[in-house]
């Protein structure tokens, strides 16, 4: 179990943090091999660079080309480095919206930065096996389809095989 820290300890790692998640913020290679240590491929780059340029990306590609882990690194980054963003994950069934998750509570808990940018609110670290959320108050969720998802809150959503989600529901959040 790891050591307890006082709140001016949790304090400054957290402002050593900030600093280290906002260095390379205008890189994405640099910025997943330094925070979290993740080599990105060529083409994994470039897809960073696409939803960069134009927010709401569908991606058609075919099986097996790290589609989902690019997206939700590129969602991680996107809450780590831009504050008050809320991510929804939503999934047909709440189990693959966790899996989609599971990309960035694997990467918080390799990460000693990212683990230090965790919010604390009193007694207790605001990461779980359903969210998580940063000092900045960025926060990631994760929802099934058929969920009461608050989408005016949420600023971003990452939807996982649209085709196999009911149309009412979809269209209807």
């Amino acid at each position: 179990m790891a050591e307890r820290q006082s709140r001016g300890q949790r304090v400054r790692a957290q402002a050593v943090a900030e600093v280290e998640v906002m260095k390379y913020a205008h890189d994405h290679a640099l910025w997943h091999k330094h925070v979290h240590n993740v080599t990105l491929d060529p083409m994994q780059i470039l897809k960073c660079i696409e939803m960069d340029r134009n927010r709401n990306t569908i991606d058609f590609s075919s099986r097996r080309t790290g589609k989902t882990a690019v997206k939700e690194m590129f969602m991680l980054k996107h809450n780590a480095t831009t504050a008050d963003q809320e991510l929804g994950i939503v999934a047909p069934r709440e189990a693959q919206s966790l899996v989609n998750l599971g990309y960035h509570l694997d990467a918080i808990r390799r990460s000693p930065i990212l683990t230090a940018w965790i919010n604390f609110k009193p007694n207790r670290t605001q990461m779980a096996d359903t969210y998580y959320q940063f000092a900045n108050r960025s926060i990631a969720r994760a929802y099934g389809i058929m969920a009461q998802v608050d989408g005016g809150d949420l600023t971003a959503a990452s939807l996982e095989e649209v085709d196999d989600m009911p149309h009412d529901r979809l269209f209807g959040r």
